[in-house]
């Protein structure tokens, strides 16, 4: 984890002053040096007035873009739109629909279908998932429902470091984690959402297609791991011609689970009546009667339900010819069952939890 060494705390004070005092130009350079103490290796790269994508004839400018570059990848990480304090409620309102829109561009040139982006008014800002099958922007910190609201924004001197450790979360997750679309709700996208003039928001039309036609079409049962907008004049194929080949349909539509164990729920104890979350450190928890249980390490897992050895006289059925992991142990065994995505840890007794995701939990 990066620190803030005192002399960087010292000017980040001095850019605060300025930033609550001037026009947008104080709050990029404030969030500019500040993002460069979080993200300060050289794979880094923290630009400003940057296209959202990299069409020659796109003239659309972000305020800060941040992205990492490999010798076999590039990638945008976030999206950060600035306004001056004392911004109007309906300049928040476009303040936000213009980070949902770069999102959305970003996810139509590329076929990402999450990107994270953040909105700020001086100081004082938001984080946001950009998920292509909701309906707007996802809160991630602060997580309280609603948008266009300065109430629910974070003030990030009064608590420097709550601020960073969420920093540190989306450097440590450069893709926003699945599990996250679980924790929280899109507020309504914004009727008559305004933009200013050399900006335009046909992406969001192809992002609408895609998200209707994925709620209807019952072959995709887990959420995208890419996707592909419809350009003018393709034929159809598939719902709205937004997938054109099978090879790109199959090539990473779903979450990858094949590398995943299947643990066994029995000799598991599942976690109810909780959310998954991450506490004041950034670090992954559970919220369990009223507070934080963190476990030394989360991991990602299937979870199979209702499981037990098949008999040889069994037809095979839903029968899984697997690792099943039950406590400390993996065996190769045929278990009969139901996969279910969630999550596992350990308590400090050595106990096995889990948690399911919400859009496979079973009553």
């Amino acid at each position: 984890m990066s620190l803030l060494y005192q002399d960087a705390h010292n000017t980040l004070e001095g850019l605060a002053e300025d930033a609550n005092t001037h026009l947008e130009w104080a709050s990029t350079r404030f969030w500019k040096y500040l993002l460069e103490q979080v993200f300060f290796e050289a794979r880094w790269i923290i630009a400003s007035q940057q296209p959202p994508t990299k069409k020659d004839r796109d003239l659309r400018r972000v305020d800060i873009v941040i992205e990492t570059i490999r010798a076999t990848s590039h990638d945008t990480v976030l999206f950060l739109k600035a306004k001056k304090p004392n911004a109007s409620q309906s300049d928040i309102e476009m303040l936000e629909y213009q980070a949902y829109v770069a999102a959305c561009a970003y996810s139509a040139a590329t076929g990402k279908p999450r990107v994270w982006a953040m909105t700020s008014v001086g100081t004082k800002a938001r984080l946001w998932i950009f998920n292509i099958t909701s309906r707007y922007l996802l809160p991630f910190f602060p997580d309280d429902e609603g948008s266009a609201d300065i109430d629910k924004y974070f003030d990030t001197m009064s608590d420097l470091p709550r601020m960073t450790a969420h920093l540190e979360f989306i450097k440590d997750n450069i893709t926003p984690p699945m599990y996250l679309l679980d924790i929280v709700s899109s507020p309504p996208r914004p009727a008559n959402a305004m933009l200013p003039g050399d900006w335009h928001d046909d992406e969001v039309r192809q992002v609408d297609d895609y998200r209707q036609d994925y709620s209807v079409d019952d072959r995709r049962p887990r959420l995208p791991v890419s996707w592909r907008p419809r350009e003018a004049g393709s034929a159809a194929c598939g719902p709205s011609g937004l997938f054109c080949s099978e090879q790109h349909q199959l090539a990473g539509q779903f979450e990858d689970t094949e590398s995943l164990y299947l643990h066994n729920a029995a000799g598991m104890t599942r976690i109810t009546q909780a959310r998954i979350g991450y506490d004041e450190h950034g670090k992954m928890a559970i919220h369990l009667n009223g507070q934080w249980v963190a476990g030394p390490s989360w991991q990602r897992a299937k979870i199979l339900i209702g499981g037990r050895e098949r008999r040889d006289s069994e037809r095979l059925g839903s029968e899984h010819t697997e690792d099943v992991c039950i406590g400390g142990g993996c065996f190769f065994r045929r278990y009969l069952g139901s996969e279910y995505l969630g999550h596992i840890t350990k308590d400090n007794s050595h106990n096995t939890l889990y948690v399911l995701d919400k859009r496979f939990t079973m009553n």
